[in-house]
């Protein structure tokens, strides 16, 4: 594929994903997608998911060569009888599942996740053409390797800010 339009590859394939989240299709038990921003400057790619309500240990962070997956679940803290009335109910609760193409390649060694306020922030530095490889790809290539390199935030390990 033409370098080119890789980006808008990806835009499309974004683009495409989140329109389905709307739809009401067969999912993994209860999975829903919370909102998700990405930005991407000369030094890093940004991700910030909003998931308000959850503890450290209910979210998982994983890094493969070209994405990121976030997931959890969000538990109801409320108990409900069958007395109980909606009115409204717009919070999703249960398990939940983002996945996000990356559109550079990052350095796995240096990638921060902090949870704040109800939102989980990542922080991906990018390589640059100054790194030891020189090249600006990934210090491992899928191709080294049957297992390719994964950076893991096991759940409770994502850095809770004050």
């Amino acid at each position: 594929m033409s370098a080119g339009l890789e980006p808008h590859y990806q835009e499309l394939r974004e683009a495409m994903t989140s329109a389905t989240q709307s739809y009401s299709y067969p999912r993994a038990a209860s999975s829903w997608r919370p909102p998700m921003d990405m930005h991407e400057t000369s030094e890093a790619i940004l991700i910030k998911v909003e998931v308000a309500g959850l503890q450290d240990e209910d979210i998982g962070v994983a890094l493969y060569p070209n994405a990121l997956v976030v997931d959890g679940i969000r538990r109801d803290d409320d108990d409900h009888d069958e007395a109980t009335c909606f009115h409204a109910a717009q919070v999703r609760y249960g398990l939940f599942h983002v996945e996000v193409a990356l559109p550079a390649p990052i350095r796995p060694d240096e990638v921060e996740a902090t949870y704040r306020d109800g939102f989980l922030r990542i922080r991906m530095p990018k390589v640059t053409p100054t790194d030891p490889n020189g090249s600006g790809e990934s210090s491992r290539s899928t191709s080294e390797s049957a297992d390719p390199f994964r950076w893991q935030a096991h759940r409770g390990v994502v850095a809770a800010e004050p």
